[in-house]
């Protein structure tokens, strides 16, 4: 009998990522989910190639890039995981920065809003909790359009 393992963060984030691919597809054609671990590279600095960087999910609506998303298959999210979403998002121009968990028994689910960097004008920062045992097609539909039109609004 053949063994393997599979890694559950890996599987999650190409989950989601799927996810959000097919509802922009069938529901907003101009936005493109894309996969910052492979394709053009990003730089953390705009005028030096010192650190590249590897957003798990980011969104582009034209030359625009209005969303960056870290997936975690995590219970909890510490900051180091803001930091890293929001590092991101300033690097690429992104105005909302999410990172995507999914529920965990008795926790929230939907998008929750956490704050915004700075001012008024800084960078939005929200979760995305995903229930993973009711209703999968329902829960799928609702985080593509709360992501989705997120990163339209």
């Amino acid at each position: 009998m053949l063994s393997f393992i599979l890694n559950l963060e890996d599987v999650f984030e190409k989950y989601v990522r799927n996810v959000l691919s097919q509802w922009a597809k069938t529901k907003h054609s101009e936005v493109k989910v894309r996969d910052g671990n492979k394709g053009k590279r990003n730089y953390l600095f705009h005028d030096s190639r010192v650190f590249d960087i590897y957003p798990d999910i980011y969104l582009t609506a034209g030359a625009e890039r209005p969303l960056v998303a870290d997936v975690k298959y995590k219970p909890k999210i510490d900051e180091h995981h803001t930091y890293l979403v929001l590092s991101h998002s300033l690097s690429m121009g992104a105005k909302k920065a999410v990172i995507i968990v999914p529920a965990f028994q008795g926790g929230d689910s939907g998008l929750i809003r956490r704050g915004q960097v700075c001012d008024a004008d800084g960078i939005e920062v929200f979760e995305y909790h995903m229930k993973l045992d009711g209703d999968l097609e329902s829960e799928e539909s609702a985080m593509g359009k709360a992501i989705i039109e997120l990163g339209l609004s």
